[in-house]
């Protein structure tokens, strides 16, 4: 349901996901991953994810830009908590497997 709401968007439109592999193959464009808090293969906090969040926070300012998260989320230590990525935004699109934020434009 959720890559089908994303076909429908016109052309143009950039995402952030939790899922950025099931972007790539279904809509044949490229996907930024959401920031991750805990380094899995080092197995430490990710010194990086204040400034990875903040980038992510400022793409999606713009318009035509989203974050979609596909259900089920914060099944991996290294995903931070989902009210870090969605503070600012607003629900565009609920759906059963997923949903789809993005900020607020007049």
């Amino acid at each position: 349901e959720t890559i089908q709401y994303l076909k429908s968007l016109p052309p143009g439109w950039s995402f952030y996901s939790n899922n950025t592999t099931v972007i790539y193959f279904q809509l044949w464009q490229p996907a930024y991953g959401i920031p991750e808090v805990y380094d899995g293969v080092k197995k430490t906090n990710n010194p990086l994810y204040p400034q990875n969040l903040a980038r992510m926070r400022q793409f999606l300012q713009q318009p035509h830009t989203a974050l979609v998260i596909f259900d089920p989320y914060g099944s991996s230590e290294e995903y931070p908590p989902i009210t870090d990525l969605i503070s600012g935004l607003e629900v565009v699109r609920l759906m059963k497997d997923g949903t789809v934020y993005a900020a607020p434009h007049p």
